[in-house]
């Protein structure tokens, strides 16, 4: 008697009441008033449709809530409300073949019922059913729907780990050079998705920036164009291999570990051979100093950053800036006399790259120890340093 008001203006109240009463009718009984009210190709309203496809998923035996479910999202109308809502109440149904049939078509489907298949967290499905689901969530990412696309892309890297071929094609989302507003918010979206793949400490090919990873293959794609200066971009774009792979760069580390140095070493080699990514290699390099390092870690670190500046005014002025800056926060290194040690010996290299780091180390851990006489010292030989920039910088 309930359901007959599904379609009508007390379709709520009536829906309402009969989910219920709905726990108190037989299951077989129940699972024919449902399915007739799912294959009503008229007359029913779609909360009402949604409100059916919850009953069977939570009320019905497993068996007969999957087929249900198949039929609710393949019978007429198809509304995509419904086929939604058929896909989020699928997890709990997951050991029924039938579902997975439901679960494959979804992801063709409308953009709302593909959102529904990237919406549930991996944790929260059996872990033996999480490799099979890794692999729709990959394709959804791989969905012609540039939005439907992204929201694939930004749960992927949690879903990776199961299915690691989840991730063909990601590559090439990032090195596709096309252009459009959908493109350009796409390419990002697979950039960061890859970025933070490789810092995520699955293995090879899919984590790291070894060659042959992830990574790596996408970077190396695209800096032989940045090398060549983009020749053949058209007038009115702007560098989009530069602009990929300053995208594909791991976000910043304050302290890399076991799994992000290896990237940053990596990635900061790849970007070596071309010039014009200094500045963005001066951040990697600058990310992998570590301040508790030894005394020749630390300094073999410095050299690199100086080396990197070389011959580079501006930008090895930036960079000490940059590494001055980093010294003034955060707890004091356990050994400062470390660092003062690494200044004093760069500031006797005599360039203008290391004089200007030694002076960004002195002026940023100094002030914070309440300059020992040893720091003054060091501040006060740089008086003499050979590089006009050097001696200048120390009393900014």
């Amino acid at each position: 008697m309930l359901l007959a008001h599904v379609g009508g203006d007390r379709a709520r109240v009536a829906v309402y009441a009969a989910s219920r009463a709905a726990r108190f009718v037989a299951p077989s009984q129940l699972a024919g008033l449902l399915e007739a009210l799912l294959t009503a190709e008229e007359g029913v309203k779609v909360t009402s449709r949604k409100e059916a496809v919850r009953l069977a998923a939570t009320l019905l035996p497993l068996p007969r809530a999957a087929a249900l479910l198949s039929t609710a999202f393949h019978a007429p109308p198809r509304h995509p409300d419904v086929q939604a809502a058929v896909v989020a109440f699928t997890t709990d149904l997951l050991g029924e073949e039938e579902t997975w049939a439901v679960l494959t078509a979804a992801t063709e489907g409308a953009p709302q019922v593909l959102q529904a298949v990237v919406r549930p967290a991996a944790w929260s499905l059996p872990e033996i059913h999480r490799p099979r689901y890794a692999r729709l969530v990959g394709d959804v990412s791989r969905s012609a729907d540039p939005e439907v696309a992204r929201s694939g892309l930004g749960v992927l890297p949690h879903w990776a780990r199961y299915a690691p071929e989840a991730v063909h094609g990601l590559s090439e989302r990032v090195t596709d050079l096309g252009e459009g507003e959908e493109t350009h918010a796409l390419w990002r979206s697979a950039a960061a998705t890859i970025s933070r793949l490789a810092v995520s400490g699955l293995p090879h090919p899919v984590g790291g920036a070894a060659p042959g990873s992830l990574l790596h293959d996408t970077l190396a794609a695209l800096l032989p164009a940045i090398a060549a200066g983009e020749p053949d971009t058209p007038p009115d774009r702007d560098l989009p291999s530069r602009q990929r792979v300053l995208a594909l760069l791991p976000g910043q580390q304050d302290r890399p570990n076991g799994e992000t140095r290896p990237v940053l070493e990596s990635v900061s080699a790849l970007l070596a051979d071309v010039p014009s990514l200094a500045g963005a290699r001066a951040r990697l390099l600058r990310d992998l100093i570590d301040l508790d390092a030894d005394l020749p870690e630390l300094t073999a670190r410095l050299r690199d950053l100086a080396t990197n500046a070389t011959g580079r005014p501006a930008l090895a002025a930036t960079t000490a800036d940059q590494l001055r800056s980093r010294l003034g926060y955060g707890a004091l290194p356990p050994t400062p006399t470390t660092i003062l040690t690494a200044a004093t010996a760069l500031a006797h290299l005599g360039d203008p790259a290391t004089g200007l780091l030694s002076t960004a180390l002195i002026t940023g851990t100094g002030p914070r120890l309440g300059w020992p006489p040893p720091w003054r010292t060091a501040l006060r030989d740089l008086r003499s340093h050979p590089s006009a920039d050097v001696r200048t910088r120390r009393w900014e």
